[in-house]
């Protein structure tokens, strides 16, 4: 284990400035994706306080016939109200240029950053794990739940 750890720290200090390049790119990514969509839910929101929609369904905090004033019960709309809540978003969403005429997303931010943290999750496995710890770490390469907490790992050691 004490070597384990010795080769991580020799494979930090190695690699340090294209682990920075990369960790920073994956955190610009996350940036740009949570101001996607919070842009979104701005618009959607904006649709819902303008125009009454009603829920088709009962759920926890919403009846069947209650107003949706939050985009985050537009779930509860019918189909037919989807669509028009949807049409009704449109403009503004092109409007902010994060989708064009055909509902297109003009920068797909949700993509970038999964592609920016895969590069980072490869990298970290293929360069910075100690080599003993790899075949381990190839198998969650692509599980989410793992590249998360072997980021919050690595950001630790990093840091300290």
């Amino acid at each position: 284990m004490k070597n384990m750890q010795k080769e991580l720290g020799r494979n930090l200090t190695l690699n340090h400035d294209r682990l920075c390049e990369l960790m920073r790119d994956y955190e610009l990514a996350q940036l740009g994706y949570n101001v996607q969509e919070q842009q979104f839910k701005d618009i959607y929101n904006r649709v819902l306080s303008e125009h009454e929609f009603y829920s088709c369904m009962d759920c926890d905090t919403i009846k069947k016939g209650d107003r949706i004033t939050s985009e985050d019960f537009s779930f509860l709309l019918s189909e037919e109200d989807w669509s028009r809540y949807m049409e009704m978003a449109k403009p503004y969403c092109i409007a902010q240029g994060l989708t064009d005429k055909n509902d297109r997303y003009v920068t797909n931010w949700l993509e970038i950053k999964m592609q920016r943290k895969n590069e980072l999750i490869d990298f970290i496995i293929d360069t910075i794990t100690p080599t003993a710890m790899r075949i381990i770490f190839d198998r969650m390469r692509r599980n989410v739940v793992y590249q998360d907490k072997l980021l919050a790992i690595i950001k630790e050691a990093f840091i300290n």
